[in-house]
Order: structure tokens, then sequence, then C-alpha cells
């Protein structure tokens, strides 16, 4: 069956649920039966898994069907370089076994929906604000995962070890999520770096360092690198696909890539950046998302690092708010919704490169 809305329905059908999901967790919030609880976590990432598996729309979505269409000869020609492993393998499933491409989409919608499950779960054990982060999580990130296949298998495994790493504090399992997902994009394995370092640091006395050393020399220094061996790279290490992401200029105009994290960096610096109530983990995160904000000056497609911690942006602000505002909580949920739901509009919305991609929407069952 295929299900083709019109422009203006499209529209409607995203805020229609957009606005059963914020009611859902609203209704979640009041209510102390778990089992009832999860099932309304489970009905609020059903409606984002079927969007996914089943769309027919998204961003770069002709390049992985090419992609899996050419499966045979990239069986015959493959190498680390041609594609990451983990996602080359997830296509020789697609096409050998199941036949279909949809099969990846599949795959792609139940690792994401777990994701979003497991932070909304998380938020909910540390009574933290699932509408804001919610809302902040869908309205930054949902139609780039939509599309971008490796990156949303890949965002959604690290996600999902990292929340189990701060329940758990499990650096081998971090580690492994980070192996896990940079078999389906290589990326992970570089933020997989960043975090690593920050998060086996228990010297307080070196962690009021982690901001200055991390979030400022860290990326002038690769900066630096890039700037002296950015052709060896690409010329004679084969790396021509990664060519964007290796050119490196600064422009302070690709902050707005990642516009929605710098309230959060000017709330920690200007309420408390050092103050000993914010505690280690706060400032950890806070260090990584500085490196982001930094790095994106430097590169037009760092941007996409920033896809890694989103969920967990979200997360702070909750706690920031939940420790530091006198405006009761369902003024902070409301701003939150109604801006987030704002923020689209501009981006994905009313966009030359990404609006065509995702309007009209489609489904195939």
């Amino acid at each position: 069956m295929n299900l083709i809305l019109s422009r203006e329905n499209t529209y409607l059908f995203y805020i229609i649920i957009y606005i059963i999901s914020i009611c859902l967790l609203i209704l979640a919030k009041k209510i102390k039966s778990s089992k009832i609880v999860n099932f309304l976590f489970f009905v609020v990432v059903s409606m984002l898994f079927c969007i996914i598996a089943f769309r027919t729309v998204g961003i770069d979505r002709q390049t992985y069907i090419e992609i899996y269409e050419y499966i045979p000869y990239y069986r015959e020609n493959y190498t680390l370089l041609v594609m990451e492993p983990f996602y080359f393998a997830l296509n020789l499933i697609a096409y050998y076994i199941f036949k279909s491409y949809v099969f990846i989409q599949i795959f792609q919608g139940a690792i994401y929906a777990i994701s979003i499950f497991y932070i909304l779960k998380y938020c909910k054990e540390k009574r933290l604000n699932t509408v804001i982060v919610y809302a902040f999580t869908i309205g930054s990130m949902f139609f780039y995962m939509m599309g971008l296949v490796r990156m949303c298998i890949a965002v959604s495994t690290f996600t999902i070890c990292f929340v189990e790493y701060l329940k758990k504090t499990n650096l081998k399992l971090l580690i492994t999520g980070i192996i896990i997902a940079g078999g389906f994009h290589y990326s992970a394995i570089i933020i997989g770096f960043i975090f690593i370092f920050l998060f086996v640091l228990n010297n307080q006395k070196r962690i009021k360092h982690i901001i200055f050393y991390v979030g400022y020399v860290f990326p002038i220094l690769l900066f630096i690198l890039l700037k002296i061996f950015n052709s060896f790279l690409v010329s004679r290490l084969g790396l021509s696909k990664y060519a964007g992401y290796l050119d490196v200029h600064f422009d302070i105009m690709n902050l707005k890539g990642i516009i929605y994290i710098l309230p959060l960096i000017f709330l920690y610096f200007f309420w408390g950046d050092r103050g000993k109530s914010m505690d280690v983990l706060f400032k950890k995160q806070m260090a990584i998302i500085i490196v982001i904000s930094h790095l994106s000056c430097f590169f037009n497609g760092a941007f996409r690092f920033s896809f890694y911690i989103n969920i967990f942006v979200g997360i702070l602000y909750a706690i920031y708010f939940k420790k530091r505002i006198i405006v009761p909580q369902y003024v902070v949920e409301i701003i939150f919704v109604i801006v987030m739901s704002v923020y689209p509009i501009p981006v994905f919305f009313d966009s030359p490169y990404i609006t065509h991609l995702i309007v009209p929407f489609a489904m195939k069952f």
C-alpha cells in the first residue's frame, strides 16, 4: 500500500505525530505504574519507527538505495575505505537474504526507536522532564536521522551504550558501543576518542582543566594538523570521499548548524560554569559540547558530530532547568515544545537542500 501526502497534509502529519507524542509523555508523567509508562513510551517510539522504516523519502535516500543495488560490485571490490564493515554486512543481509532495501530501513527504525526508548526511561528514572528532552531531540535531529541511515544507526547504537554507561559506569560497554557504532559510521570512532578521554578521568584536579584543554586546545591542534596534512590524507591514503570533512577553514557562520546548543553553553558560563554545584558528569558533557561547537567553526560537516551529543544536550537542558530555573516546569515545557516545533521550519521545511527530500511525505507498506 502506498501513502503519498500532499504538501499541506505532510506538515499536518508531522505536527499531529509531534502533538500526540508530547501528550502521551505528559500523560506518562502523571502515571505511577511503570508498565503503563513503558507502554506509553513504546507507543511514542513506535510512531517514529513506522515513519523511518516505511518511508520512501529522506535525506540521501537515493544514495543508500544505489549502494544497496551495487552490493554485488562492492562485494567483489570491498575495502574498509569503500564502506564501513557493519553497514556493508547489513547491505549483504538485505540484498541476499531479505532481497529488499526496506530491511535496512526497518533495522534503522528499530535501533533508533530503541535508543529513544532508552532515553525516555533514563529520564523517567532520574526524574528529568521527558517532554523537554523529547521535544529537543525530535525538533533538532529527527529529520536528519530519518534519512541518514548509516549515521542514524551509529548514533542510536552509541546512545544506547552511553545511557548504559551513565547508569552503570561500565567503560567496557562504552568502548564496545563506540566500536559497533564506528562499524556503521567512522565518525563514531572520532567522537568516541573524546568521550573515552573525558570519562576515564576521575581526578578532580585534572577535571577542572578539561574545558580548556579539550574544548579549546584540541580543536585548534586538529585544525593546524589538518591544514598541514590535508592533501596527504586525501590523495595518499585514499580518503577522497571524506574530503569535505578534512577541508578546514575558519567560518563562524558554520555555527548555524548547531545553533540549538549555543544557549546551553551560554547558560553554563553565565550561570555557574565553575560552581561546585555542577557535578563532574555535567562538566565532562559540557566539554564535549564545547569541542563540537569549536570544531564546527573549522569544518563544514563538523555539525554532524553533534548528532552523537544531541540527545544528551536535551538531557542537560532538562537538568539545568530543573536545578536553576525558578519558573514552573510546565512553563519551560511549553517554551521547549513551541521553540522545537518552530526550529525545523527554517532548517528543514524552508531549505533548498532538504525540503524537497522530506516534503511531500510518502510511505510504502
